[in-house]
This record gives C-alpha cells, structure tokens and sequence, in this order.
C-alpha cells in the first residue's frame, strides 16, 4: 500500500475482531500511520451503505484520505454504490479486500458520479 502511497490519514473500523484483523495487516504496510487516527466505531458493525455513506459524511472534513473498515452487505453495497455512479464495473466485496476509491474534487459526493475506482487489493496481496 505503502508503495502505492495509499495511505490513509484516518482509519475508522468496526471494533470486530474480523477488522481488527484486517487492521492489523493494512497497518504492517503503512509506514507513516499515525495510531491515533484509528477510531473504532460499533455502527460500522452491519450497517448498510446508507449509514457508511454517512460516516464517511462525518470524517470527510478530519482527513483528505479515509479508510473504512466493515462488514457485508454494507461494504459490498456501498462499493457497488459508488461503482453505478461512475464509469467503474460492479466488483464482489470477499472478507479483507481493500477498494481505493478516488474523488475529482477531492470531496466525497457519490451522487455526482466522480467516483472512480483506482484499485481493488485482495488479502492475499498485502503479505
């Protein structure tokens, strides 16, 4: 990820131990993460694509680069979500896969259809 520079300034995860899981793993490939940006938040757990869309609301203003850590159906629904809005195909969620999304504004607006997909990573491919 770190390669990538996708590094977010701002991760908020369900405090599920699955995500914690996942955390763990994205935190061994982000160099500059600070820890005190990580806020766990108990609506992340089984919230549909409505509620991520409004968290994602909430911190949009703390951080230029926001890392959501959930559940399905709501993580595979809003990334489906925001694939309709734009040019981006529809993509299965499986458990630990990363989507980074990309705004032309630079400020999250699903409804105009700027979203793009820049690249899905699988589990497998942060070890």
């Amino acid at each position: 990820m770190s390669d990538n520079n996708y590094i977010p300034q701002k991760i908020i995860s369900s405090p599920a131990t699955r995500a914690k899981e996942t955390i763990e793993l994205v935190i061994e490939q982000i160099t500059k993460f600070n820890h005190d940006d990580l806020i766990f938040q108990d609506d992340l757990y089984l919230a549909q694509f409505t509620q991520l869309i409004e968290i994602i609301n909430t911190y949009q203003n703390d951080a230029q680069s926001l890392m959501l850590i959930g559940h399905n159906p709501g993580i595979e629904n809003l990334v489906n979500y925001l694939c309709s809005q734009s040019d981006n195909p529809e993509t299965a969620v499986t458990t630990a896969n990363l989507f980074i999304f990309e705004y032309a504004e630079n400020h999250f607006n699903p409804a105009t259809g700027s979203c793009k997909l820049i690249e899905a990573i699988k589990p497998r491919e942060l070890n």
